[in-house]
């Protein structure tokens, strides 16, 4: 336990690079090739376990963003699906980092092969070998903390869904150079980020992550990777389900931390978490902020992508929280 702060924090500055590499792959005429063959979506389906349910879940809120009709479900649950209710939808995405999970087999077996996208990062794993389209995610060996294979297949899933929903555009590869950079100025900065988060959490001991739509996933993601990681207790709960809350949620020790798109700072269920005496910390592109702080400037990328600097910021918090 005493080594996961330094190895969160190694893991942590490893990823711009995968980032940058998982770029130039598909900015390359063979990852421009892969991209061109995924179809136009009508009903899509992502799945994944642990780790790649919450990217699962990201995806498929991108795609409802972008007027898709996705659902994202477990590859556990989904394998006791009945096969006529698997075989209405268009695609089946599977994102595994190892691609050979105990329940890759058993749900492969219950699918067209020529409907299943592949995200992993073992190009010769089971799942890379079975599906149609096989998407790699260049991330590098990882061993433990899989940060680089969870960024790169976020980052993915988002090329991916752009391309199922007929939006791309040509921005994608200044988009991610952007994040890249946001990323960089972060992990550079992070002195001044766990000072940031020390100045807004105080002696809280106990902390609420929540948020919407896809905010919601991150919420779970952060504070499910906290509770493997540090000893403060956490929990996620979806914001629109905290209502009936708020007076429990008031008092000494306890913090609740909202995933936001800039600029909401006049959200109604803000404002009355505060007025019930809520210690409410908004987190906006990485950054936590207090109620009154100044605006930030907003982050220059696509909204889908400021989640993973809302990830990368939970990650450093982990190494705060055991100092």
């Amino acid at each position: 336990m005493k080594q996961i702060p330094q190895i969160v924090d190694a893991r942590a500055m490893q990823q711009p690079q995968a980032l940058k590499d998982l770029s130039a792959y598909y900015e390359s005429s063979m990852g421009k090739s892969l991209l061109e063959r995924i179809p136009l979506g009508e009903k899509i389906l992502f799945s994944g376990e642990g780790a790649d349910y919450y990217i699962a879940c990201m995806a498929a809120a991108q795609c409802c963003r972008f007027g898709l009709d996705a659902r994202s479900v477990g590859s556990r649950e989904l394998i006791a699906w009945p096969e006529a209710l698997l075989a209405q939808f268009s695609c089946v995405s599977i994102i595994s980092a190892s691609g050979s999970n105990s329940e890759i087999a058993p749900l492969l077996n219950k699918l067209n092969p020529a409907k299943v996208i592949a995200l992993t990062n073992n190009p010769d794993s089971l799942l890379a070998n079975r599906a149609g389209l096989t998407l790699p995610l260049c991330a590098g060996l990882e061993n433990g903390f899989g940060f680089k294979s969870q960024t790169n297949a976020l980052v993915l899933a988002w090329l991916m869904s752009r391309k199922l929903s007929n939006v791309i555009d040509g921005s994608e590869a200044e988009q991610l150079k952007r994040l890249c950079q946001h990323m960089q100025i972060m992990l550079e900065g992070k002195a001044a980020l766990f000072e940031q988060w020390q100045a807004c959490l105080g002696n809280s001991d106990r902390l609420f992550f929540t948020g919407a739509g896809y905010h919601a996933v991150t919420a779970e993601q952060v504070a499910d990777f906290l509770m493997g990681s540090s000893a403060i207790r956490c929990t996620a709960v979806r914001l629109g389900s905290l209502k009936q809350y708020y007076e429990k949620l008031a008092g000494a020790g306890l913090a609740v931390i909202v995933f936001q798109d800039a600029g909401n700072e006049n959200d109604p269920d803000l404002q009355m978490m505060q007025e019930h005496g809520v210690t409410v910390i908004r987190v906006e592109g990485g950054f936590p902020m207090l109620p009154g702080a100044p605006l930030r400037p907003a982050v220059s990328i696509a909204a889908e992508l400021t989640s993973l600097l809302d990830i990368l910021s939970g990650q450093l918090l982990s190494v705060f929280l055991a100092k």
